[in-house]
């Protein structure tokens, strides 16, 4: 072969090559146009996530509290009066007569509470947005007691009312006293039972 040919002849273009770096730089643009979409996904959706957390806290605040649940509770008043009278006794002198005791036991059923979280004072502190995981966390007070919203029984099918009168008491004034004074307690009593209950719960 004569040399002079050889090199006068021109080299055939690396098409090999040519196409890979091609397709290496497609694969560039299509993954920088990937995370860019993505990006912008991420960007969309924590946008969401923030109109929606405004939006719970505005409504929550309206609504004041957000009930976990209604239970009944049962409880037990119990009251007692003791009466001692003084009396000069001639050759004896002062002594002290005891009346006798009178007690009231008031049992009542069916009384009705609500345990609610508090939410009129929610603030958007109370969520936390992980973008990475898209997970949303909400951190809520403990549940209590809602005392405007305690409902106590008057039925007599579910209250149970017992006197035991003192040896010389009257019905009609120890007895009913304390049977006033166990209705009056009622309410408290149920609000104690049911913090005792609500407490044990969350233990």
């Amino acid at each position: 072969m004569n040399p002079a040919d050889s090199q006068s002849r021109p080299r055939s273009f690396p098409w090999s090559l040519a196409v890979m770096v091609m397709f290496l730089a497609t694969l560039t643009a299509g993954y920088l146009i990937i995370q860019q979409i993505a990006n912008w996904r991420a960007v969309s959706f924590k946008t969401t996530v923030t109109n929606a957390i405004l939006a719970t806290v505005e409504r929550a605040r309206a609504e004041s509290k957000l009930v976990v649940y209604t239970f009944d509770v049962r409880v037990e008043v119990l009251k007692e009066n003791d009466k001692i009278v003084s009396a000069q006794v001639p050759l004896v002198g002062n002594i002290d007569l005891p009346l006798g005791t009178t007690r009231v036991a008031l049992r009542s059923s069916g009384n009705r509470v609500q345990c609610v979280i508090p939410v009129s004072e929610m603030a958007t502190n109370w969520f936390s947005f992980a973008a990475s995981g898209e997970l949303l966390t909400l951190r809520v007070p403990k549940p209590v007691i809602d005392e405007r919203m305690v409902e106590v029984q008057t039925d007599p099918r579910f209250v149970e009312l017992k006197t035991d009168v003192g040896w010389a008491r009257l019905d009609s004034r120890s007895g009913a006293h304390l049977r006033d004074e166990a209705r009056t307690a009622l309410r408290a009593e149920v609000l104690r039972e049911a913090r005792r209950r609500l407490a044990l719960d969350y233990l």
